[in-house]
């Protein structure tokens, strides 16, 4: 039996996969109102956000955190001075220290033509051992949800640290 060949396989094309909804939790031993202020203050924002080797400017940073207001941010690797990758929307509903949801148009994810539009919502609980954060997102392909996956749990790691060094 012959093994099929790239020319002979379907081009890949990330619409045909049904979308994901990401689902992260994760508990960080800090008051909720700490782990609000790391998502809706922009210096806050701009020390713990992005995967392990990659960050945000701050000057990119913009965080409004009412119903209508600007959300925006450029991700880039780690000592690359170039544009990245920009994330832009606003927020739709905000509960103060409780809940972030936002409509974002997205650059750089493979396979897309242009910006690709997205959705997140942080929810914030009370938590014997601090705050539970429940975070979904969506909607993705099986990788980007991989992908996203991936990020957030990396870019928490690093939020633990700033939370700690805070306290």
């Amino acid at each position: 039996m012959t093994e099929p060949q790239p020319a002979d396989l379907p081009a890949y094309d990330p619409a045909e996969e049904p979308a994901q909804e990401l689902r992260v939790e994760r508990v960080f031993a800090a008051p909720r109102a700490a782990v609000w202020r790391a998502f809706t203050d922009p210096d806050q924002f701009a020390r713990w956000f992005g995967p392990v080797g990659f960050g945000v400017p701050r000057e990119s940073v913009v965080v409004e955190p009412r119903a209508g207001g600007r959300h925006a941010y450029r991700m880039r690797q780690d000592g690359d001075d170039g544009e990245g990758n920009a994330v832009w929307g606003s927020f739709t509903e905000v509960e103060d220290e409780r809940m972030l949801v936002a409509e974002l148009l997205a650059d750089g994810f493979p396979g897309a033509d242009g910006p690709t539009p997205t959705w997140l919502r942080i929810e914030l609980h009370d938590d014997p051992a601090g705050t539970r954060l429940v975070l979904t997102q969506g909607p993705y392909t099986l990788f980007m949800n991989e992908m996203a996956a991936r990020g957030w749990r990396s870019s928490f790691t690093k939020l633990d640290s700033v939370l700690a060094a805070a306290a």
